[in-house]
């Protein structure tokens, strides 16, 4: 209701109780023929109260001030100031000492209750008023800090600036909130103090190293192979053909067993077999998918431990890829890229395709479409191309360069970047990126000299924010806005092998071993882990740091007595916990001391340097 309609509505209001006013006759007064029972219970009613008025002149003061709020102000409290300071005066004197009651006018007493109205539903902003609906639509524009300052101008910008809307919108904005409404709960303003606070301290933990670190290792299944990871579920493939399933939250873990563990014999040596170990592994919403070096491959669903759907190839599987939102997976294997659509254990649609090279990788994108099994595309990397694979159409080619090789792969829903390897006259090594939907080549970065990229992140990265890995051991964050080479990171003293980036850290992975924390901002390495096997996978959140180190040789010389691999063969998973408390509770203090501290000598053992 804007203010001109209200303007009518009031003026309209106090036109029609006029006119119910003046419909009454003028001095029109009870007569004692008209009194009904009830007002004579009434009349005994005040002869009781006059009576306790008299005998307790407190009392009468009380109810003179509630019953004569309408008389004049400054007659009022002469009054009952007077009887106030004598402690003596009857009520009855009050009453005869004032004037005859001053009614004030009807309509006077209707513009006061608009007034409070007014003074209810409105907040004062300085000299004039709003509505409160457009006091919020004003509040929705500030930020969390301006919003904190505005609620200490007054009692009302407090009220406005504590509304519930308000700070269920900065949740919402902040990213502490996505599945409830304003009504869901209450007191969104401490919810977002609770966020703000454990951000606030899980960055601390990062920056500082303050975390729990345990290993995630399966002891029976050999030597690892893969390992893939979603929201909080960790796969880890094995050479014993297990997959195994741990859920960081809770701690539990399963496993998966392949549908065939026969040994092969192996045609490429004089004596010898193959094993059916895994090459790779994805996980996906609710299935998990393997590839085998023997050709198969195994899809389970989480909940059964037995494949649901095995199909075989004709060479050993090269890489598999699961979508995220739909039960949708992709496998390739020597010239060969399949595409597969499960309906909870069903298998829908499948769709098979030869490319006539050497397939290397595929990933799995989503695009709008009213399929489902439309619904993602295969993106394709042989040793000198890029193919895009729409379930049902032809392959088209998004990257084709003569007289080079391709070396690294990674793509968003957008943007598809690769790292490629010239040789001749274009001597060199470059990142292409081009846009998935349009086949159109965006931007060419370079940064690495003529070192080979040996990696790229583009789908886990901040937007417009490209992150490279090279054999020449250095990181480049890379901007596609300007089109260039903002940092460059150092740490490691083998080949790059993984690596990940938000929007203030950089996480890389060598062939080394070693995992390293890079601060953007101070481009500068902040901490450092290290393990015996190169860095395969690197995988991080807000609150955990996954790492996959995986040894290269999958078939060690061990004693066959033994029934577990020893753990320098066996690789393994190690997860940074930076969320879960490092609380020292009942720990002795002497236990807690430093090497260099002299309050040693306060608990009698006499040591200089304790751990000397």
């Amino acid at each position: 209701m804007d203010e001109n309609e209200l303007d009518r509505f009031r003026k309209a209001w106090k036109n029609e109780i006029q006119k119910c006013t003046k419909d009454k006759p003028d001095g029109s007064t009870p007569t004692s023929s008209s009194v009904s029972e009830y007002d004579r219970k009434d009349l005994s009613l005040l002869d009781r109260d006059k009576s306790m008025n008299e005998q307790f002149p407190s009392i009468g003061i009380a109810n003179g001030l509630l019953e004569k709020w309408i008389l004049d102000p400054q007659e009022s409290q002469n009054g009952v100031l007077a009887c106030i300071s004598t402690g003596k005066r009857k009520i009855d004197q009050i009453e005869r000492s004032q004037p005859p009651l001053k009614r004030k006018p009807e309509s006077e007493l209707l513009d006061q209750l608009l007034a409070d109205l007014d003074e209810i539903n409105e907040i004062p902003f300085f000299d004039l008023t709003v509505p409160r609906e457009v006091a919020i639509h004003i509040f929705k524009h500030l930020s969390m800090f301006d919003l904190c300052q505005c609620a200490k101008v007054s009692a009302a910008w407090r009220h406005i600036a504590e509304d519930e809307w308000l700070w269920w919108k900065i949740c919402v904005e902040l990213g502490f909130e996505t599945k409830h409404v304003t009504a869901d709960k209450m007191n969104w303003k401490s919810l977002v103090r609770e966020a703000v606070t454990s951000r606030n301290s899980l960055f601390h933990n990062w920056k500082n190293r303050i975390g729990k670190i345990s290993c995630l290792e399966h002891y029976q299944g050999g030597i690892l192979c893969a390992v893939d990871s979603f929201k909080r579920t960790v796969v880890a493939a094995y050479t014993s053909g297990d997959v195994k399933q741990w859920n960081i939250d809770s701690g539990d873990a399963c496993t998966f067993k392949a549908s065939n563990t026969s040994l092969v014999v192996d045609e490429r040596v004089d004596q010898g077999t193959l094993n059916n170990f895994s090459t790779s592994v994805a996980i996906g919403n609710h299935h998990i998918i393997a590839g085998y070096e023997q050709g198969y491959v195994d899809i389970w669903k989480m909940d059964i431990s037995s494949p649901i759907i095995t199909y075989s190839g004709d060479h050993s599987i090269k890489h598999v890829s699961a979508a995220k939102s739909e039960s949708i997976f992709a496998s390739c294997w020597d010239r060969h890229v399949r595409v597969d659509y499960i309906d909870d254990t069903t298998l829908r649609n499948t769709y098979h395709s030869n490319l006539g090279e050497v397939v290397k990788q595929v990933k799995l994108v989503q695009r709008s479409s009213t399929s489902v099994f439309r619904s993602h595309c295969a993106i394709i990397s042989t040793t000198s191309k890029v193919h895009l694979l729409i379930p049902g159409q032809d392959s088209s080619v998004l990257h084709e360069l003569a007289a080079s090789m391709l070396t690294c792969m990674d793509c968003s829903t957008s943007e598809m970047a690769c790292g490629v390897t010239s040789y001749g006259l274009l001597n060199g090594c470059k990142m292409y990126v081009y846009c998935v939907s349009t086949g159109r080549l965006i931007t060419t970065l370079r940064g690495h000299g003529s070192s080979c990229i040996s990696v790229v992140d583009i789908s886990r990265a901040p937007p417009h924010m490209i992150v490279t890995g090279s054999v020449d051991k250095t990181c480049c964050v890379h901007d596609l806005r300007c089109v260039k080479t903002v940092m460059q990171l150092r740490g490691h003293s083998r080949a790059i092998s993984s690596v990940q980036m938000d929007d203030w850290k950089v996480v890389s992975g060598a062939e080394d071993g070693i995992v390293c924390i890079h601060d953007q901002r101070m481009s500068s390495k902040l901490w450092e882990y290290h393990n015996s096997h190169p860095v395969r996978y690197l995988n991080f959140d807000k609150e955990v740091l996954l790492s996959g180190h995986v040894p290269t040789s999958k078939e060690p010389l061990v004693d066959e007595q033994d029934c577990v691999m020893h753990k320098r063969y066996r690789g393994v998973i190690q997860m940074y916990d930076f969320s879960a408390s490092r609380e020292t509770l009942g720990i002795p203090s002497i236990c807690m001391s430093k090497y260099d501290e002299p309050q040693g000598y306060n608990y009698n053992i006499k040591l200089t340097v304790p751990y000397d």
